[in-house]
């Protein structure tokens, strides 16, 4: 089959997902990625969409594979092309969830709605990044009939293991990697990361654990957080890493005891892929964050409830105390229990292995391209 894989924006994750999954297809099908952004620039461009939706128009492709939500959706693409092509839908969030967690406009949170609306009921086949997105899909567009498939993010490290002795190093290392944007939390504006600050600050007023925290990652809110390191008086127990190359991100968290990932009860949390986790799984971490329905499928075999906390609803200050407490608690439960987080690293490893490495993300997309194949059969006969 000839396929187009359709990239709306140059976010890392799609650009990894796309090539590897490229790689995976062109063994017996021809593929062509298609950016709708200006790839010199990296960023959304209108001429760039346009030239790129008239090559998929000219091109007749068999399979549209769109890697998020655009500007084209399905429907449209299927008038341009006469109906030709089986459309793929690639879930990477729940679309409105994320809108809502970064504080958009109503107006962009309403178009936003429209369009995931527009793919998930358009498209022949849905590809779910997390198992937690298919419940979420089934129960918000009942009228959709078409299949779900789940086919996670690829893990594409060097080695799923790690030196499991890192773990018995003191202080307590913290792994954080995130994209460290400004978020809303009870109608403020805070830095993603915030409650690790608050959390090691209010350790260390009471004297209760020893604790570095290695945030790796960039973002237009790493200011906001190093402001609040200082006035909270815990920045010497930061380090700021800003975006490393792989390599070196291995060896970091390699040398980590836990890694961190934050959680709410919002929307765009609950459905959250979960990336962050999937890292530092496949590096042998545990990992402390919330029992939000995607984090307790990846983590189903970390066996260490002491460090998964209820995502907060952050309503209420009393509610944002509470939440420091849990993460607070969290730590302070991993300082003191060293043996029982390396086991319970060398089982998010194992199982790591089992739902990311590459092996079985090609069993899973040749299921997903069999379907796409059976539906391409049916239509033309």
């Amino acid at each position: 089959m000839k396929v187009a894989i359709i990239q709306p924006h140059p976010h890392p994750a799609n650009l990894r997902r796309a090539k590897l999954f490229s790689d995976f297809l062109s063994e017996q099908n021809r593929v062509d990625i298609v950016n709708l952004f200006d790839t010199g620039q990296g960023k959304p461009s209108l001429r760039a969409a346009v030239r790129a939706i008239g090559a998929l128009v000219k091109n007749r492709y068999d399979v549209f594979h769109f890697m998020g939500i655009t500007w084209t959706p399905p429907q449209l693409l299927r008038l341009l092309t006469r109906h030709r092509g089986v459309i793929i839908y690639d879930a990477g969030n729940v679309e409105i969830g994320v809108a809502r967690t970064l504080a958009r406009s109503p107006v962009m949170i309403g178009i936003i709605s429209g369009l995931e609306t527009l793919f998930v009921g358009g498209a022949d086949i849905v590809i779910t990044r997390g198992v937690s997105f298919v419940d979420y899909f089934r129960t918000h567009y009942m009228h959709r009939l078409a299949p779900f498939y789940y086919v996670p993010d690829p893990v594409d490290f060097p080695a799923l293991s790690r030196d499991s002795t890192a773990i018995d190093t003191h202080p307590l290392r913290v792994a954080y990697v995130s994209t460290f944007v400004m978020i809303d939390v009870a109608g403020e504006r805070l830095p993603r990361g915030w409650e690790l600050i608050d959390s090691i600050a209010l350790q260390r007023r009471k004297n209760r654990v020893d604790v570095n925290v290695d945030f790796i990652g960039k973002g237009d809110g790493i200011e906001a957080l190093r402001a609040r390191a200082e006035e909270a008086r815990v920045a010497d127990l930061c380090t700021f890493s800003g975006f490393v190359p792989n390599e070196i991100l291995w060896d970091r968290l390699r040398s980590a005891t836990i890694g961190f990932m934050e959680d709410y009860d919002t929307l765009g949390y609950r459905y959250s892929v979960g990336s962050k986790v999937q890292e530092y799984m496949a590096v042998g971490l545990p990992v402390l964050t919330g029992r939000s329905p995607e984090k307790l499928h990846l983590l189903a075999d970390q066996q260490l409830p002491e460090v998964l906390f209820d995502p907060p609803v952050l309503e209420e200050p009393e509610q944002i105390q509470a939440y420091i407490r849990a993460v607070a608690g969290a730590l302070k439960y991993a300082d003191q229990s060293r043996s029982a987080l390396r086991q319970a690293g060398r089982r998010n490893g194992i199982r790591a292995k089992l739902l990311f490495d590459k092996p079985v993300l090609r069993t899973l997309l040749n299921q997903v391209y069999l379907e796409a194949g059976r539906i391409k059969a049916h239509s033309q006969s």
